[in-house]
C-alpha cells in the first residue's frame, strides 16, 4: 500500500510539474541570414539545442539574406517580413539575430517585434554602423572582434604559405573589414596589407615571392575592376579566375558571411580558413572545399553568451538596457579531421589550441600509449572471456551430449520393455513415415508375417473393406490429437479374419519423419467376449419383451372377442326389439373388431414365418400408379371422416421391384398406424423420386414419437407408448422392405407427427 502511495504522489509531482513547465515556456525568435536545412543554420540550432537543453524555451527560426542594410533582399525588406510575421501572429517574448547584417537591418526596422521585445544580437562583428545598436534601448548582445594576424599566423603554422586570398567588395561590412586590416597589419615587417593591390598584375611564383611576410591578397566579385588587370587591356580579371589561379599557390581565409564569400566556396578554394563560424565543422562544403579552422568565436561559445542573457532577461526580469553588452571569446580552433594528416598528435600544435573531432587516443603520444595499452589489454580480456565461455560451452554441450546419451539408452531400454509388454499381450508399435513406408517393432514382422519394406497402401489392403475407409479418413487427419478405433484384419500369418485396437496419433513437430504412430491390439477374445454378452443381453431382453408380449397378447385377443361375442348375443336375444339403427352400429362394432383380430392374427403369422430360414418373396417389376392406386382406393373407405385422405401422385411411368402383397401389406400397415394415432388433421399417401429411388410414403398429423424411441420403433415387442397392438407390425414392415431389397426409413417430431418411407430402387 505504500509503495502505491508513493508512486501515486510521484506521478502528480510530475504532471504538476509538466503542467508548471509548460506554462512557464518562452517562445524565442530565432532570425538568421541562411534557410533553415543549410549546413550552418543547423550547426547554430544545434549548438543552442545542446546548450538549452532544459525545454524552458521554444524556438522558432526565420530567415531572409541581405546584402546592405540600406538595401536589404531575400523575398523582401526586413520591415516586410517583421510585419508579415505580426499578421501570421507570430509572438515571441524575445527576438535573437544573428550577425551584422540581421542585427544592423532589424535594427533599421519598427514594430511590435523591433521595439516591444527584448533583442539579444550575438556574432557582430561591426556594432558601430551608424548607432543603429546602440539607439535601441530594448538591445544588448555579443560582439566579436576579428583578428586577421592571428589568423594570418595560424595559416603560416599550418600551411607553411605566405599568400592568403580573401574576399573584400564595397559593402558597409567589407569597408570595415578593409579598415580593421589596415589598423591590424601595420607591422610592414610581417605583414603586406596589399589592401588596394598594390601590385597591377597577377601572382608570381612561390620561390619568387617575399617569404619574410605574409602578404593579403583581396579580391573583388562585385566589382571585378578591383582586381588585378590583364596585361594587354588593362581588365580586372574574372573574380572565379583568380580563385581557381591561386588556389595551388595560396590559401583563401574567409573575413565574412556573404553571397561573395559562399561564390569563392562554389568555386572549389580547397582547404580553407574562416574567420566567422557559419563553414567550421561541418563535413564538407563543395567537392573541393574543407575548413580548417581559424581564430573566432565559435557557436557553442555564442550559444552559452546567449543563454546568460536570456535567463536574465526572461527569468531574473532584467531589462536590456541595464545589460552592457558582451564580447565572445574568440579562440584558434582547429578541425582535426584535415590537421591529422600533418600532425600525429595534437599536443605538437600550441597549447592555445582547440579542436573539434579530436579522438582521444590522439591529443598526445601518452593519450596514444594509453589507449593502445587500453587496447591490447582489452584484446587480452575478451581473448581471455572468450575461451573461458568458449571452454565452458563447450564442457556443457559434452555434459549435455552425455546426458542425451544416458537419456537416449534409457529410452531405448524402456521403448523395449514397452515393446516387450505390448508384444506380450498380441499387440506391436508401427510408424508411418513421411515417405509413405511402414515401420515396425523389432521382430513383428517375421511373427505376424509383415514384408519389412510394407507400404503404407499395402497396409490398407489387410483391412477388411467395411472399415478401410474410416481407418483411411482418421490416418489423414492431423487436427485430432488421438484416434482409437476397432478394425477387422486379416494378417497373412494369422489366417482368417481377426479383431483388432488400433490408437494413433500425429506428431506435432513439422520436421518430423513420422506422419504417423500407431499401436495395434489384437483383441479377439475382448470382441467374442463382447459378443457373447451382447448375446446374452438380446436374449434376456427379448424373453423379457416376449413374456411382456404373452401377457399383453391375452388382453389384445380377449378385447375383441368379448366385443364380438356380446355384440352377437345382443343381436341374437333382441333383435325383435332394436332398432334398425342400433343393429347397424352393433354390426360395425362386431366388424371393427372382426378386423383388429384378423390384423392382431395376420401379423403373428407374418412374424412367424418371416423367421423361418426357408422364407422367400418372389419378387416381379410392379408399377408404382397402378399399387398405389390400390392402396388409395382401399383406405379410401377406411380413413374415418374425421380426418383428411391426401393422395400425393408420382411420376406415373415409374416402376419397382417387389411383392406385391407384402408391400400392401407394408403399407396398410403404415396407414393403420397412421390412422389409429391421428385424432385431428390429415393423412398423407403418395410417392416421390428422384434419378434412382422411388420413395412411397405415409405421412400423418398426430401425436409423433419421441425422440428416445424414434430409434427402437422397428425393433420387436417396442410399441413406443403405443396402448393398442403387440409391437409386431413395424419390425414386420422392416423385415418385408429389406427382403424386397428396399429400406424404410421414419421422421417423427412430438406433437406434429410422423412421416414413414419406404425406399426402392428406380427401375430403368
Amino acid at each position: 500500500m505504500k509503495k502505491l502511495i508513493v508512486i501515486l504522489l510521484c506521478i502528480m509531482l510530475a504532471v504538476v510539474s509538466c503542467t508548471r513547465t509548460a506554462q512557464e515556456r518562452k517562445n524565442i525568435l530565432v532570425i538568421t541570414d541562411l534557410c533553415e536545412d543549410h549546413g550552418p543554420v543547423k550547426s547554430l540550432r544545434s549548438a543552442i539545442g545542446k546548450e538549452m537543453h532544459s525545454g524552458d524555451y521554444i524556438f522558432r527560426y526565420v530567415t531572409w539574406r541581405e546584402q546592405d542594410p540600406d538595401s536589404l533582399q531575400y523575398f523582401g525588406c526586413p520591415q516586410h517580413i517583421l510585419d508579415s510575421l505580426v499578421r501570421m501572429g507570430c509572438r515571441a517574448d524575445l527576438v535573437v539575430l544573428c550577425g551584422d547584417n540581421v542585427a544592423h537591418g532589424v535594427a533599421a526596422c519598427h514594430g511590435p517585434l523591433a521595439d516591444d521585445v527584448p533583442v539579444v544580437f550575438i556574432g557582430v562583428q561591426n556594432p558601430d554602423y551608424k548607432g543603429l545598436l546602440a539607439g535601441r534601448p530594448n538591445f544588448t548582445g555579443f560582439v566579436t572582434h576579428p583578428d586577421m594576424a592571428k589568423n594570418l599566423e595560424l595559416i603560416r603554422s599550418y600551411r607553411q604559405v605566405t599568400w592568403v586570398t580573401t574576399t573584400l567588395d564595397s559593402g558597409y561590412m567589407d569597408d570595415f573589414l578593409r579598415d580593421l586590416t589596415v589598423r591590424q597589419l601595420s607591422d610592414t615587417s610581417k605583414y603586406n596589407a596589399n589592401i588596394d593591390l598594390s601590385d597591377p598584375y597577377t601572382f608570381v611564383k612561390i620561390d619568387a615571392r617575399d617569404t619574410a611576410r605574409m602578404t593579403l591578397i583581396p579580391l573583388s566579385g562585385e566589382d571585378e575592376s578591383r582586381n588585378w588587370k590583364d596585361r594587354e587591356n588593362n581588365v580586372g580579371f574574372n573574380y572565379a579566375f583568380m580563385l581557381q589561379s591561386g588556389k595551388k599557390s595560396s590559401t583563401y581565409l574567409r573575413m565574412k558571411d556573404d553571397r561573395w564569400s559562399d561564390e569563392a566556396l562554389d568555386q572549389g578554394v580547397g582547404t580553407f580558413f574562416t574567420m566567422t563560424p557559419q563553414r567550421f565543422d561541418l563535413d564538407m562544403e563543395g567537392v573541393l572545399n574543407t575548413c580548417v579552422g581559424g581564430y573566432f568565436a565559435p557557436y557553442p561559445v555564442m550559444a552559452k553568451d546567449l543563454h546568460t542573457v536570456m535567463d536574465a532577461i526572461l527569468k531574473k526580469g532584467e531589462s536590456p538596457s541595464d545589460i552592457p553588452w558582451g564580447v565572445h571569446k574568440s579562440d584558434y580552433w582547429l578541425n582535426w579531421r584535415h590537421v591529422r594528416g600533418s600532425y600525429r598528435y595534437a599536443s605538437e600544435l600550441p597549447g592555445v589550441m582547440h579542436f573539434v573531432n579530436l579522438p582521444w587516443s590522439e591529443r598526445s603520444r601518452v593519450n596514444h600509449q594509453i589507449h593502445k595499452f587500453r587496447y591490447w589489454l582489452g584484446s587480452l580480456v575478451s581473448l581471455l572471456l572468450f575461451l573461458v565461455i568458449f571452454f565452458g560451452l563447450t564442457r556443457r554441450r559434452m555434459r549435455a551430449r552425455e546426458q542425451l546419451v544416458r537419456e537416449g539408452a534409457e529410452a531405448r531400454e524402456t521403448a523395449a520393455r514397452i515393446d516387450s509388454l505390448i508384444t506380450a499381450n498380441n499387440g506391436f508399435l508401427f510408424y508411418v513415415l513421411n515417405d509413405g513406408r511402414v515401420m515396425f517393432s523389432e521382430g513383428v514382422a517375421e511373427r505376424f508375417g509383415l514384408d519389412p519394406d510394407l507400404r503404407i497402401n499395402e497396409m490398407y489392403s489387410y483391412i477388411d473393406s467395411e472399415n478401410r475407409e474410416e481407418f483411411i479418413r482418421q490416418m489423414e487427419d492431423r487436427l485430432a490429437p488421438m484416434n482409437e478405433m476397432t478394425i477387422s484384419i486379416t494378417l497373412p500369418s494369422l489366417g482368417g479374419r481377426h479383431y483388432a485396437k488400433v490408437l494413433f496419433s500425429h506428431p506435432s513437430q513439422k520436421r518430423s519423419t513420422r506422419k504417423v504412430v500407431g499401436l495395434l491390439f489384437l483383441v479377439d477374445d475382448m470382441v467374442r467376449r463382447q459378443a457373447e454378452i451382447d448375446a446374452a443381453f438380446r436374449k434376456e431382453e427379448e424373453s423379457v419383451l416376449k413374456s411382456s408380449f404373452l401377457a399383453s397378447m391375452g388382453h389384445e385377443i380377449r378385447t375383441p372377442l368379448n366385443a364380438i361375442a356380446g355384440f352377437s348375443k345382443l343381436l341374437v336375444e333382441m333383435n325383435d326389439s332394436l332398432e334398425e339403427e342400433e343393429k347397424s352400429q352393433y354390426n360395425e362394432i362386431i366388424t371393427a373388431n372382426t378386423q383388429q383380430l384378423l390384423s392382431l392374427i395376420d401379423n403373428v403369422i407374418s412374424t412367424s414365418e418371416e423367421q423361418s430360414k426357408d422364407f422367400k418373396l418372389d419378387l416381379s417389376e410392379k408399377d408404382v400408379d397402378t399399387l398405389m392406386e390400390e392402396l388409395y382406393m382401399t383406405h379410401s373407405v377406411i380413413v374415418p371422416d374425421r380426418l383428411k385422405f391426401i393422395y400425393s401422385k408420382g411420376c406415373e411411368s415409374d416402376r419397382v421391384r417387389v411383392n406385391r402383397s407384402s408391400l400392401l401389406q407394408v403399407v396398410s400397415n403404415l396407414m393403420n398406424n397412421a390412422v389409429k394415432f391421428t385424432e385431428s388433421g390429415s393423412i398423407t399417401l403418395g410417392w416421390t423420386e428422384d434419378e434412382d429411388h422411388v420413395v412411397i410414403f405415409v405421412e400423418d398429423t398426430g401425436c409423433g414419437i419421441s425422440e428416445d424411441m424414434i430409434s427402437h420403433v422397428f425393433e420387436k415387442y417396442v410399441k413406443a407408448g403405443m396402448s393398442e397392438g403387440a409391437g409386431l407390425g413395424l419390425p414386420l414392415c422392416r423385415r418385408l422392405v429389406g427382403l424386397m431389397g428396399g429400406e424404410i426409413k421414419v421422421k417423427s417430431e412430438p406433437g406434429v407427427g410422423s412421416r414413414f418411407e419406404v425406399i426402392f430402387p428406380r427401375l430403368r
